[in-house]
């Protein structure tokens, strides 16, 4: 869960940082959709992009935000101005670079400001300098959500992870019994990357949910846990097929063979083409 520090309800400057790369990109992009107005059309969203090379692109790109904010939102509609991956804001060459902290000071002190109710500022970046002034300004003003990763090596990480995993799986109707859950989050370590890339797998490969997963162990035989669960019959508990134990360990065979059967359609694809240009 993100740790978060809220304004006003209406605040028009977010901020969306942290060390998990994948879900501030996830959040920052939900939020520039339900921040950018939807009557202003093309006028309606302005993006600078934030990944730079060196200190004086990251200084101009910091000055184009600056003027983007002072510009009026044409036909008085709003707009948002977002300031997007951010790599110039951390302990780094560049973030250290005297151009740099200088367009950065100028930049806080329009934030500290009013640059006018019709026009929204969102910043998203992965690494930052908590010690900066920068920081230090965003964070007193604007609605701040941060997404660290989870340090796996650290006591209690598990309990998070769960509650990361149980959600994510809830939002793609999936249901873990816990031993399946608890293997889960072993394998994936609180990775939000990871975790999402392996429900997607689990998935696409059950598909249709009136079908279940019943893995094969050596020589052909079913595990005695799922021949059990097929010979007492379908019940309320199996109509809804479950994510267990065995599905979570057959996941990269399943994968590879999801793989396979999209090159084989693929293939397919392109040999009907061939034939049908002969």
């Amino acid at each position: 869960m993100p740790k978060t520090k809220s304004k006003a309800a209406t605040a028009n400057v977010q901020a969306v940082v942290g060390s998990d790369e994948s879900e501030v990109k996830r959040t920052a992009a939900d939020l520039a959709t339900k921040l950018t107005p939807p009557d202003a059309g093309d006028f309606g969203l302005e993006v600078i992009d934030g990944v730079a090379d060196n200190a004086d692109q990251a200084a101009s790109r910091i000055r184009s935000t600056i003027e983007a904010l002072q510009t009026l939102p044409f036909f008085g509609e709003g707009k948002l101005v977002w300031l997007k991956n951010a790599n110039f804001l951390g302990d780094t060459a560049i973030g250290r670079a005297a151009s740099v902290q200088s367009a950065l000071v100028e930049l806080a002190e329009i934030i500290k400001g009013d640059f006018g109710a019709n026009v929204t500022f969102l910043l998203s970046a992965t690494e930052v300098d908590k010690r900066r002034s920068f920081y230090k300004a965003l964070a007193n003003r604007a609605e701040l959500q941060i997404f660290d990763r989870l340090d796996s090596s650290r006591s209690g990480w598990e309990e998070e992870a769960t509650e990361i995993v149980r959600a994510r799986a809830t939002k793609r109707k999936l249901q873990f019994d816990d031993e399946a859950l608890d293997l889960f989050v072993l394998l994936t370590g609180g990775d939000t990357r990871q975790i999402d890339s392996e429900l997607e797998k689990i998935d696409i490969f059950l598909g249709d949910r009136g079908t279940g997963f019943q893995p094969m162990g050596p020589a052909g035989v079913l595990p005695a846990r799922t021949a059990a669960r097929m010979a007492a019959g379908p019940t309320a508990v199996t109509a809804v097929p479950q994510v267990n134990v065995d599905l979570v360990r057959a996941r990269p065979a399943f994968s590879r063979r999801r793989n396979f059967r999209i090159g084989q359609r693929a293939g397919g694809t392109r040999s009907r083409a061939r034939a049908h240009t002969r």
